[in-house]
């Protein structure tokens, strides 16, 4: 029952798009939410993107360039070229964003409570994005289910671009070059169109499953853990703002407390589209290169997931796209994710007008819940406190 209302609070709004007024009302809802639960949560303000649409239109827009240049300076070209892909690598593997910071002029928050002691011998973050996602024509239920391979499909013919401007740099003229490299442009202008409605017309979703249905998980853990602490972990609680366009939420968390959140010391485990399907426990994510989780966590949901009641809880590499998961597993940090995908492996109502709270199936992140505070009291356990029954 709380997490019916957990999710239906959330969903009261019509939106959570990033760094919009119904993120920050969002997000002082679920101050004061915690507070209610008996915690003692504070706002952590940061720049951020209102949607990701100029960071990438000027990625792909630079291999628009470099193709025109290619032309008459093939040097230049295979430059700028090159530049575009590292930008475009660096974006999806959430490597390096380096124009993320100059499109950063929104306001967005994360949520942040504690609970414990600070003198415990481990740290748990337990976390989940609160923001919603802009629909569009690349998530349309007749497109989505092919998602990354249209991806992979639109890497690859920005690398042939690359090798094709090569071409011309060493000196290969043709026919056949100049019509490749004409497609290739044609492609990318294209792309920029999908991009530039995805970003400006596409409506922003209520976002049920994604991620409504995780911060609930999160709350309810919470509430869970607020009336039965555990002995030897201090338990972090963030509910992070503008996943959505890139994971800058967990990004500002990160970096703003490594100081407090030793690697060796500290295990994150997230929570994301649990609105309905098969729950998992994921290894590793990653849409272009690919993430795995490493850590005590990981070893111990295998544990967890053997027991008979949680035992349709099951391993999931996840490679539709990433997750806020991808910042601390990137920084060595312990690192978990909990999600749900349909049969097919895809998210339900992903990104989508129809994810709503109509669409949820209450009896996912019911078990998610279940399975988190299962795997914390394992965790607890092994670092000194009772064993879990």
């Amino acid at each position: 029952m709380r997490i019916r209302r957990f999710i239906a609070e959330l969903c009261a709004f019509p939106h959570r798009g990033s760094c919009s007024a119904y993120e920050r009302r969002a997000a002082e809802h679920l101050l004061a939410t915690m507070r209610a639960l008996g915690l003692e949560p504070w706002l952590e303000s940061f720049r951020s993107l209102r949607r990701m649409t100029w960071e990438l239109l000027v990625i792909v827009g630079s291999i628009a360039v470099a193709i025109v240049a290619a032309h008459y300076w093939p040097l230049v070209g295979l430059l700028v070229c090159t530049l575009g892909l590292l930008l475009f690598w660096g974006h999806f593997s959430v490597r390096f964003k380096p124009l993320a910071r100059l499109f950063s002029r929104a306001p967005s928050q994360n949520v942040v409570a504690k609970l414990g002691n600070p003198h415990a011998k481990c740290r748990v973050v337990l976390s989940a994005h609160y923001d919603t996602a802009r629909s569009g024509l690349m998530w349309h239920p007749k497109r989505v289910r092919s998602f990354r391979a249209n991806f992979l499909l639109g890497t690859g013919v920005l690398v042939a671009i690359e090798l094709l401007i090569l071409l011309r740099a060493l000196g290969v003229r043709g026919w056949l070059v100049d019509i490749l490299l004409v497609a290739g442009l044609v492609y990318v202008f294209a792309y920029l169109v999908v991009l530039l409605h995805a970003g400006l017309a596409a409506p922003l979703v209520q976002g049920a499953a994604d991620n409504a249905s995780g911060v609930a998980v999160l709350l309810d853990v919470a509430t869970a853990l607020k009336e039965e602490p555990l002995r030897t972990c201090q338990v972090w609680f963030v509910a992070t703002g503008s996943e959505e366009t890139g994971a800058l939420g967990m990004a500002d968390f990160v970096r703003r407390h490594a100081a407090e959140l030793p690697t060796a010391q500290t295990h994150f485990l997230v929570f994301d589209s649990l609105g309905s399907g098969q729950l998992h426990y994921c290894v590793g994510e990653g849409v272009l290169d690919l993430c795995r989780f490493r850590g005590p966590l990981l070893e111990m949901a295998r544990e967890v997931a053997a027991r008979g009641a949680f035992r349709e809880v099951t391993p999931w590499l996840y490679r539709l796209a990433y997750t806020d998961a991808i910042v601390p597993a990137r920084k060595g940090y312990s690192t978990l994710l909990l999600l749900a995908t349909d049969a097919a492996g895809g998210l339900p109502h992903w990104h989508w007008p129809t994810d709503t709270l109509e669409n949820v199936d209450f009896r996912v992140p019911e078990l998610a819940s279940r399975f988190a505070l299962a795997l914390l009291r394992r965790l607890d356990a092994a670092s000194g406190g009772p064993s879990p029954s």
